[in-house]
């Protein structure tokens, strides 16, 4: 690709623009996260698992979404946002479920930097021998 050419970039929303000034107003909040998460009964192969999510983002530029700040201003571009999903084995923990909850709590908890995405975590929690949680 020819270093020259400048990526497209679009206009923020008026929704995004808000969501864009509250962050910078309260940087540490993550009021805007969202977050759940799914049983998985049965054996999963996480390496399969994971190629499937990439061709899910590859194809849905909304996950691609990322801000930048040009010389229009503020705007938003598809890009590739460098991700990985954590893979945690928790049935060693006293309480796996509990385990489970205290670790997506926690990451939910994170505020999300909008300027180095990427805007969206998964991970896949092991909590028993055929059961996983996906979370997103």
């Amino acid at each position: 690709m020819d270093a020259s050419i400048t990526p497209v970039t679009y206009a923020l929303t008026t929704a995004q623009t808000e969501i864009w000034i509250a962050q910078q107003l309260h940087p540490d909040s993550p009021v805007y996260n969202i977050a759940q998460y799914t049983v998985i009964e049965g054996e999963i192969e996480a390496a399969v698992f994971e190629a499937a999510l990439r061709q899910v983002i590859d194809e849905a530029d909304t996950l691609r979404l990322q801000f930048v700040d040009s010389d229009d201003g503020l705007r938003q571009r598809i890009g590739t946002p460098a991700w990985s999903m954590p893979v945690l084995d928790l049935r060693a923990e006293s309480d796996p479920q509990a385990a489970a909850q205290a670790w997506m709590r926690a990451d939910y908890q994170q505020p999300v930097n909008l300027m180095q995405g990427p805007l969206f975590c998964y991970a896949l929690l092991k909590v028993a021998p055929e059961q996983w949680i996906w979370y997103q």
